[in-house]
Order: structure tokens, then sequence, then C-alpha cells
């Protein structure tokens, strides 16, 4: 039986790849560091094949500069968004590739909670909150902001005195614009010390249920803990990296 359908070209289902633009700068790029014509073809050629395959990197802004800058009484100066724009607005309309698809998803960039560097490190309180009010003005004034999450601190486990920093950093944005509350993401596990700052969990394949008890005795939340979560409105992603541990499908299943 042959059924009677199209899929379509359009996005329905957010992805992440982390695609290091500097990683592709160090083997693609001119001699003295610099994005060279070769460097910057190089890196669209990147983009456009995780395209073809329905794949949207994680940082697409991650070379454009803080918009953000500070009089010395410390309010927040007019912002020029051409950068961000000039890279995120391709991307999301689909002009920027082959199809003329847009992207599903994206790490909105800038802030990262929970991180020891970065905004958190070089704005006060104030300042931080006031940017994330400014951030969030745009992106909706755009049309982008609901296709927006913050990437928090990366794999928190490995820093306890990151879990009180996400927590801060999470409430200073919020106290900005309270419409980023269901925007942040974390590659952790759901962990109690996150609860209601997080709203995407996106644990490693290992640490799900049972999946490690076999290497290191422990069981992690399963799926009776993330059925609670996507109850009250979470979500629940999976990445693979390093994952290498069987039989699970792990980091190397796109490598041999």
């Amino acid at each position: 039986t042959v059924w009677d359908f199209a899929i379509p070209h359009e996005r329905t289902i957010q992805t992440a790849y982390g695609l290091s633009w500097n990683a592709v700068l160090d083997f693609h790029g001119g001699p003295d560091g610099t994005w060279d014509e070769d460097g910057l073809a190089a890196l669209r050629n990147y983009d456009e094949e995780l395209h073809r395959h329905r794949v949207d990197q994680t940082d697409p802004a991650q070379r454009v500069p803080t918009p953000f800058h500070f009089d010395s009484n410390g309010e927040l100066l007019p912002i020029d968004w051409s950068a961000y724009d000039a890279v995120m607005g391709p991307r999301i309309d689909g002009s920027y590739y082959q199809d003329g698809v847009g992207i599903a998803g994206f790490n909105a960039g800038f802030f990262d909670p929970g991180t020891s560097s970065g905004l958190q490190t070089s704005l006060t309180d104030a300042q931080y909150t006031a940017a994330a009010r400014a951030f969030a003005q745009h992106l909706k004034e755009k049309g982008w902001f609901d296709a927006a999450y913050i990437y928090t601190k990366d794999e928190p486990w490995m820093d306890n005195d990151a879990y009180p920093r996400i927590v801060a950093d999470v409430a200073l944005m919020k106290a900005g614009d309270p419409d980023w509350a269901g925007h942040f993401l974390s590659t952790s596990y759901f962990d109690s010390r996150l609860e209601g700052s997080i709203d995407l969990w996106v644990p490693n394949t290992t640490v799900y249920d049972e999946f490690f008890v076999g290497w290191i005795g422990i069981k992690f939340p399963g799926r009776a803990v993330y059925d609670q979560r996507r109850a009250l409105g979470e979500k629940l992603w999976f990445y693979v990296c390093n994952c290498t541990f069987p039989p699970y499908a792990g980091y190397d299943i796109d490598t041999t």
C-alpha cells in the first residue's frame, strides 16, 4: 500500500548540534587565525549539511559580540542589534539555506546562567536584569522569542557551585521579563536543586533511569519522574555526546 502523504519542509521538532565555529576556523580559517573566504564557505557548508539532515546547530550566534553596554551611571545604552540580526535573521526566515526553510529552535546567546564568566561576572545584578529585559523585548519584536532557549551552565553536575548560580541568574532574567520562564535549558538530569528554574531537561543518555546502573551502581531519574515534569509543562530532550557505554546509542554511532 502506498499512502498519499507529503513530508513538510518546515521543521517542527527542535534539535541542537554543537558546531564549534572556532574548530572550523582552526581547520579551515586563514593563516592568521581569521576568517577568509574559504573558511566562511566551509562554515556555511557545515551548516548547510546539518540543515539538510534537519539538524539545527545549537549556537548560531556564538561569535556575535555582546551588544550590551552601560554608561558611567550603570544605565543600559541604546543597543545595536545589527550584528545579531544579520546572523540570526536569515537562519530563522530560511533565506540562509538552499531550501528556504528556517530553523526550529536556537540558543538565544549572550546569557549563560550559572557560568563563572561572561555577562554573569561583567555586569551587576541590575544590569544583568536590564539586559535580559531588552533582549526579550528584541526577540519578541522580531517574532523569534518562542523558538529561543537559554542554555545554562553545561553539565552542572560537574560543578556543585553551579547550581545556586544557575538559580540566581535565572531569577535575574525572569525579573527582567517574566516571559523568560519556560525558556531555560540544562544539560542535566532532573535535580531538585534546579526545580522551578529549568524548563528543558537534556540528560545524557547514560544518566537516564537504569542505563548506568551496571557501570556505577546509580539509578537516575527515569520515565516516571519526567512524566511528572512534562505534566508541569517542562520538556525532555536527550544528548549522546561521549555516551560510549554499550549497549546504548552513543557518540560513536555517527563516527564509525
